[in-house]
């Protein structure tokens, strides 16, 4: 069909062609392979081996001459900073690029870091801190000093002048946190389940001023014509514990900072006992009914249980491979009881014929918030060829509980009809905080 010259011609033509050819898809095969972005575009469409999620896949498939275990961090960094003749040829740039530099503090800088890369690590860290804490409340001052005497008869009003409120004195004292976490094998994160206890106890004493007054403030005729007592004091008891669990995660913003969100729930057991006395009470309004001085006594408890959830952010920032500043900022929401009880009892009056007392409970449930930070310095360091690793911090921390308190301040108004005040303060606590971890 085909003139006999031009066929062979044809055929001599493609015995020169051919090898040139062959030559430049090698050439062109090779190029493929070392070109990153070719290399994306395989990875892509799934040609080729597709790379594992694990990252030791980059340690176990790095040249033998690496003799560390294939899930060690150094391993990985090992292989990841190997020269382009050690790597596998159809390694992507990106699973490379996801280790960089160690951090600051000797970790591995990666983009989503696990935690501390330990050798033969069990999954387990301990931490325990000591608190020196001082825990304040509002709304429970327990008496009122005057420059003048608190002395009107019955038909007079009663004057006070320079007048300054009595707080109880809220001193420091001792409490502790400890906890265990769990390293879980999913995605880096880990559970943290932690227990702060806090119970602490203060008060504060008043005298009757010389040539002064002083006035009861947890006393049902507190508020009518005026009542001076000799000596006022008051005592706060609290009892703090709270029960938490984190789940929370690391992530490096840079080679020297990280960020640790973490969401969980928070248990919550916040008890207040208050007690007052006043002794020498000299009812004024009273002068004209001859009643003697007498003693009072009030007990008051409020007590919260709740259950809610908890969100926080923790912050780390490096300045070498041992110091950092780190930061912890948390809030919760929390929905509970209150158990409120309120009992007063005067012992020295007896106003026609009955003692004036009173008691009353209520249960409510509210819903509370609260929210914590804290800042300080912190060491850290690996032993036992990095099989565990170490660390200390001190720090200081503020927590405020709001509208913590309950009570109720009763008072009569007349001889006939009452009323009350609701108080709705906060309790505050801050202080320093001296712990430790370790992990293994």
């Amino acid at each position: 069909m085909f003139d006999p010259v031009l066929r062979i011609t044809a055929i001599a033509c493609s015995l020169l062609i051919t090898p040139q050819l062959a030559s430049n898809a090698s050439d062109l095969q090779s190029l493929f392979a070392s070109n990153p972005f070719f290399t994306r575009v395989k990875s892509f469409f799934g040609f080729g081996t597709r790379p594992s999620k694990n990252s030791t896949a980059i340690a176990d498939s790095s040249a033998s001459s690496v003799t560390q275990p294939s899930n060690s961090p150094d391993t990985q960094i090992s292989a990841a900073s190997a020269s382009p003749a050690m790597q596998p040829s159809n390694a992507p740039d990106a699973q490379l690029s996801a280790l960089e530099d160690k951090k600051v503090n000797g970790a591995m800088g990666v983009k989503s870091p696990p935690r501390f890369q330990l050798q033969h690590a069990n999954r387990i860290f301990l931490e325990c801190d000591f608190l020196y804490w001082r825990a304040e409340m509002d709304n429970i001052e327990f008496a009122v000093s005057s420059t003048s005497p608190n002395d009107a008869d019955v038909g007079e009003m009663s004057q006070m002048t320079g007048g300054k409120w009595l707080d109880i004195d809220f001193e420091w004292g001792p409490g502790f946190r400890v906890g265990i976490g769990y390293d879980t094998p999913y995605d880096c994160w880990d559970l943290f389940l932690s227990w702060t206890r806090f119970n602490h106890s203060s008060s504060g004493h008043a005298h009757q001023p010389s040539g002064g007054g002083l006035a009861a403030t947890w006393f049902t005729f507190a508020t009518l014509l005026g009542i001076n007592c000799e000596k006022a004091s008051g005592h706060w008891d609290l009892n703090y514990n709270t029960l938490d669990l984190m789940l929370s995660r690391t992530f490096f913003v840079s080679r020297a900072l990280t960020l640790r969100p973490g969401l969980g729930i928070r248990g919550a057991w916040i008890d207040q006992d208050m007690r007052y006395h006043y002794s020498g009470v000299d009812y004024i309004f009273l002068h004209g009914f001859g009643a003697p001085l007498g003693p009072e006594k009030v007990k008051l408890s409020n007590d919260y249980h709740a259950l809610g959830i908890l969100a926080g952010l923790g912050l780390d920032y490096c300045f070498n491979r041992h110091w950092s500043i780190y930061g912890n900022l948390a809030g919760s929401l929390l929905y509970g009881t209150f158990e409120v009880h309120e009992h007063l009892k005067t012992k020295g009056i007896n106003l026609y014929s009955r003692h004036v007392s009173y008691q009353f409970s209520e249960d409510r449930d509210r819903l509370k918030t609260n929210v914590e930070m804290g800042i300080g310095l912190k060491w850290e360091t690996d032993l036992n060829h990095k099989k565990v690793h170490l660390s200390f911090f001190a720090g200081y921390e503020f927590l405020v509980w709001f509208n913590q308190n309950q009570l109720k301040n009763f008072w009569f108004s007349g001889l006939d009809n009452g009323s009350y005040d609701q108080l709705d303060g906060n309790l505050a606590l801050q202080g320093g905080t001296f712990g430790g971890r370790i992990d293994f």
